[in-house]
């Protein structure tokens, strides 16, 4: 039941969340883990160009997995063929590889694990498991977004996220520096956590954000960096001047 009186709490605007139809989950490491619970794979394939936070719930969970090496246009090397109860996990690396992923869906299916935490405004494909990661977009201090039609039968707890939330709150009175450790512990916090419902706090920021003007923004800031760049960058990235990236990737050769 919510309170009345006391104080006044902290007013957000209150928009539409752009994942509002999603499964919300308190970081998108656990919503890896989610999809690792739903479907429990024997083995899972993942990209050597990952980050440690993907193979954390396989080692967690005792799932066995297997590297795949990627081209210089992030792109799989390796024919795989999945045997009976495997997974291939992709990264929709700077939101570059959506026609890719459309590739892969059609050949793998719903064995196939789309990790669009480098690309938020990219729609999920129907069927697929894909996971979100808004913290890398926004200024929130945990949750993650699942695309998935396989649920866990399992009353999830709801996360709190008010006292990791000094540094967003600290930015605004004061500057980004003065409270970098805050932000450091509340991304280390994140690690071994088990999966519980996105918290409240976090939900309401998301649902308070103009995500029409944010993709706006990113669009000119990416416009200005390819006109600056684009000279010195070997990757063909124009297809992001029609979306809203998470970085600009300058990529001037040698190995990923």
């Amino acid at each position: 039941m919510k309170e009345i009186g006391g104080y006044f709490e902290l007013e957000l605007t209150k928009t539409t969340e752009y994942y509002s139809e999603l499964l919300k989950l308190n970081s998108g490491r656990n919503t890896f883990k989610y999809i690792l619970k739903t479907r429990n794979p024997k083995k899972v394939f993942i990209p050597n160009y990952i980050c440690d936070s993907i193979i954390d719930p396989l080692e967690e969970l005792k799932i066995s997995y297997e590297f795949f090496n990627v081209d210089e246009n992030f792109e799989i090397v390796q024919d795989i063929r999945l045997k009976e109860n495997e997974m291939i996990f992709y990264v929709n690396y700077f939101a570059l590889k959506s026609k890719y992923i459309e590739k892969l869906a059609h050949k793998y299916n719903n064995n196939l694990i789309v990790d669009n935490t480098q690309a938020f405004f990219e729609k999920p494909l129907k069927d697929i498991d894909t996971i979100y990661s808004p913290r890398k977009f926004f200024g929130v201090s945990d949750g993650g977004y699942l695309s998935t039609n396989k649920f866990l039968d399992e009353d999830l707890e709801q996360d709190k996220s008010y006292s990791h939330s000094i540094q967003l709150l600290g930015r605004i009175d004061k500057n980004a520096s003065s409270f970098y450790n805050e932000y450091q512990k509340a991304e280390t916090r994140l690690i071994n956590q088990p999966i519980k419902k996105m918290s409240r706090l976090t939900q309401s920021i998301l649902s308070s954000i103009d995500y029409d003007n944010v993709m706006k923004k990113r669009k000119e800031n990416f416009a200005y960096l390819q006109e600056a760049l684009n000279d010195k960058n070997i990757l063909d990235v124009s297809i992001l001047s029609q979306s809203s990236p998470f970085v600009y990737p300058l990529h001037r050769g040698g190995v990923l």
